[in-house]
């Protein structure tokens, strides 16, 4: 859907960008989720701010992963020293 709306001309906001993370997420498509951020990073649409908010949604829907898995996530996203710094007990030392 974002490819078709860029291709159209369409640059999607905030809000569409959010609605199909979080969709994705909801669904089981972590996978594709993380994709659909990692080029939206790279394509510059996404603001510090955005990222609190796919941060959030991202970490929601992990919660029904192993703890494993969840830790993978947030070292890919970039999250572990943000955690590390509100002293979070999850994340190893």
């Amino acid at each position: 859907m974002l490819n078709e709306m860029m291709q159209e001309g369409c640059r999607p906001d905030e809000v569409i960008c959010s609605a199909i993370i979080s969709g994705m997420c909801k669904y089981g498509t972590l996978e594709e989720a993380r994709k659909v951020f990692t080029n939206l990073s790279e394509c510059k649409l996404l603001r510090e701010a955005s990222t609190i908010v796919y941060d959030e949604i991202l970490i929601e829907h992990m919660k029904k992963k192993t703890a494993d898995l969840v830790l993978s996530g947030l070292k890919f996203f970039g999250l572990e020293s943000k955690l590390k710094a509100k002293g979070c007990t999850l994340l190893p030392r």
